[in-house]
């Protein structure tokens, strides 16, 4: 699959087949996207959730598919990609030290 054909089945609001998302998330098989970040997610007792950021020309979407934990528990790829957008947030973070010193 193409990003053309990716893009044209997303904003048409058609579904991913498992298959196309494994072969997007595992096999790289989505020519001219960059994976750009990938995370864990919440740990389960069998699965636990991957979660990757792809980019796609200037458009970014999360993939994120539920890993096997186990070499009997299958991971499954049916959460349909979601367009997303970065939101940063500068803080600063006041710390104080304190010691005792003998007189």
């Amino acid at each position: 699959m193409n990003i053309r054909d990716f893009l044209e089945q997303y904003d048409n609001g058609n579904e991913f087949t498992e298959k196309e998302l494994e072969d997007i998330i595992l096999g790289c098989q989505l020519t001219g996207m960059k994976w750009v970040e990938e995370s864990e997610g919440e740990s389960r007792r069998w699965t636990k959730a991957i979660i990757h950021i792809g980019k796609i020309e200037e458009r970014y979407f999360e993939f994120q598919h539920e890993e096997g934990l186990t070499e009997y528990q299958d991971s499954s790829f049916d959460n349909q990609p979601v367009e997303v957008s970065l939101t940063e947030t500068k803080r600063t973070i006041e710390v104080i030290d304190r010691k005792w010193e003998k007189l």
